[in-house]
């Protein structure tokens, strides 16, 4: 018995001594504040959190925080003080949801991300919040993006209709349609510098406009990132700057926006009358994004150029495939009509696009009549 007091005893000395050798609050924030006025915001900005953990009502600590958020440009700070405010992650999923739509409100599109992904994480049955995390990627343009969202959903629940249409019509984008989206990307721009997927989406509005110009200005502070160095590529590409493309190509496939990639890659090949691997390249673009009617018809220009006649002959058919697909997704936003919905299941399968199949049947399958 006499060992288990003195074990006990033990703990609690150590635990009164680490206790005794511990920061208090206010000298917690006296360190936070000289090296604030020292510049040095790294230690600022962890000792501020201390200060934060210990007690979550330090002023200054809080302030600190908040002036580092605005300096460094990084909005995601103020809004994590919000979130810890609430002692610790929030309970349910309505809080994540409420911390994204503040986020939002300030045009902090990629704060508001972080918040929906994690509420998603925590609360995957949740419907509200799963429609949020899609649409936000829609929002940015980003169909492959949306798509792979709404898969997730779907292995939790029912994905919404109108979500699944929107994301198919993604495929289809053109100057007509980005000007809503192009308001909110360049608010999220000028509010958030590190903001890279707006940047991204922004970057697909001038593309779909003809502004090829404006998109490499919008993509040269990012051009150390592979998925903006492919659609710089696109754009050297399209003003006919070849030397420009070459030297941005990224040296292999990138983890995400894969078609981006084999797009440009194609694109420069065909400029360089090198056709095989512009087949290649443009074939593996349309096997990654299949609804995508622009790969579709470059892809069917460099069959042609090769003589392909049998393969060129069946893209064409493909592209018409699409095309329809694309036509009758867009009207269902007008129509609601459920039943030309349900006829592009077969269609989707036919030019390989499954996800998309997969999700049209998953959400029509429950607004059927029983």
């Amino acid at each position: 018995m006499k060992w288990v007091l003195c074990l006990l005893s033990g703990l609690a000395i150590g635990y009164g001594l680490q206790r005794a050798f511990r920061d208090d609050v206010s000298d917690l924030e006296l360190r936070a504040s000289l090296a604030w006025n020292e510049t040095d915001l790294a230690t600022a900005e962890q000792v501020s959190r201390v200060a934060l953990g210990r007690n979550p009502q330090s002023i200054r600590a809080r302030d600190i925080l908040g002036r580092i958020s605005d300096v460094l440009g990084r909005p995601e700070i103020r809004l994590a003080m919000q979130r810890d405010s609430r002692s610790g992650a929030p309970a349910d999923a309505a809080a994540f949801g409420e911390l994204g739509a503040t986020a939002l409100t300030a045009n902090w599109l990629r704060v508001a991300d972080g918040f929906l992904a994690e509420g998603v994480k925590h609360f995957p049955d949740d419907e509200r919040l799963q429609r949020q995390y899609a649409s936000l990627a829609g929002l940015r343009l980003n169909a492959d993006q949306m798509q792979s969202r709404l898969v997730n959903w779907q292995s939790h629940g029912t994905p919404a209709l109108d979500l699944v249409a929107m994301a198919i019509g993604l495929y289809a984008l053109d100057g007509r349609g980005v000007a809503p989206a192009e308001t909110w990307l360049r608010a999220a721009v000028e509010a958030d510098a590190n903001d890279l997927e707006s940047r991204l989406g922004l970057a697909r509005c001038l593309l779909a406009t003809g502004r090829y110009q404006q998109c490499v200005v919008l993509l040269e502070p990012v051009r150390d990132s592979d998925r903006a160095r492919s659609l710089l590529v696109v754009a050297h590409v399209t003003m006919n700057d070849l030397s420009q493309a070459e030297a941005l190509l990224p040296t292999a496939e990138p983890a995400e926006d894969r078609a981006d990639y084999w797009y440009a890659r194609g694109l420069l090949a065909l400029e360089r009358r090198d056709l095989v691997d512009a087949e290649e390249s443009l074939k593996q673009a349309v096997s990654l994004r299949p609804l995508s009617p622009s790969y579709r018809s470059r892809y069917c220009d460099v069959l042609r150029r090769l003589d392909e006649t049998d393969r060129h002959d069946e893209q064409v058919r493909q592209l018409e495939l699409v095309t329809r697909i694309l036509q009758k997704t867009l009207l269902f936003g007008t129509t609601n009509d459920l039943s030309s919905l349900g006829e592009l299941i077969p269609l989707c399968n036919a030019v390989g696009a499954k996800e998309a199949a997969s999700l049209l049947a998953a959400a029509i399958r429950p607004r059927e009549p029983s």
